[in-house]
C-alpha cells in the first residue's frame, strides 16, 4: 500500500475517511507540464496543532482488501476463474480492474471458495500464481504486474544525470 503524509492549513471541516487525488506535473524554468495523476488516497489518520495546522496520513485502496471475502452472488459456481475472483474483489474494494493485468487461464489458474479469506489474501495466491504483485495505480485502479511483463527498456542500463539510455556506438547496453 502506498502512503501519503502532509500538513495543511484547512478552510473547514474534512470529512472521516475523505478521498484525496494526488497530481504532479514537472516544472522547468516558466515552461510546465500538464497535470498527471499521482495516486488515489484514503485520510486514515489526522492530528491537528495548536496553530491550526492539520498533519494528515493517507493510504491507497490496497488497505481495503484486509477485510473478509464477502463473495457476490453473480459469482454462482466454485472453483472460479482468477480474473473472475480479481474483478469481484475489486469490486469489493470500490475499485476497478486495470484492463493491463494479464491473467493465465486453464485448469491450475482458478480460486477455490474463499471460506474466511481475507481479500488481500486472495490477491496474494493469484500474484503468486502469475509471478507477480498487485499495486494500486496512480489513476486508482488494482493491477496485476508480472515479473515478465516489464518493459524491454527497463533493462537498459542509463546515465544517472539525464536519464539517457548509454549507447556503445549506436547500441544500447542492456543489464
Amino acid at each position: 500500500s502506498a502512503q501519503l503524509s502532509f500538513v495543511i492549513l484547512p478552510k473547514g471541516e474534512i470529512p472521516r475517511m475523505a478521498e484525496i487525488k494526488c497530481y504532479k506535473r514537472l516544472v522547468y524554468g516558466a515552461a510546465a507540464s500538464e497535470w498527471l495523476p499521482h495516486g488515489v488516497y484514503y485520510i486514515d489518520t489526522r492530528k491537528k496543532s495548536y496553530d491550526g495546522r492539520l498533519e494528515i496520513q493517507a493510504f491507497d485502496a490496497m488497505l481495503k482488501a484486509n477485510a473478509a471475502w464477502l463473495v457476490h452472488t453473480d459469482i454462482l459456481e466454485w472453483p472460479v476463474r482468477m480474473e473472475a475472483a480479481a474483478r469481484d474483489i475489486a469490486k469489493h474494494m470500490g475499485v476497478e480492474l486495470d484492463s493491463r493485468s494479464v491473467f493465465r487461464t486453464g485448469p491450475d489458474y482458478v480460486v477455490d471458495y474463499p471460506n474466511d479469506y481475507q481479500m488481500s489474501e486472495v490477491l496474494r495466491f493469484i500474484a503468486a500464481a502469475h509471478g507477480g504483485n498487485w499495486v494500486m495505480t496512480y489513476e486508482g485502479k488494482l493491477r496485476l504486474i508480472n515479473l515478465l511483463d516489464t518493459p524491454a527498456e527497463t533493462y537498459h542500463l542509463v546515465d544517472s544525470s539525464d536519464g539517457a539510455a548509454l549507447l556503445f556506438g549506436n547500441v544500447r547496453v542492456l543489464i
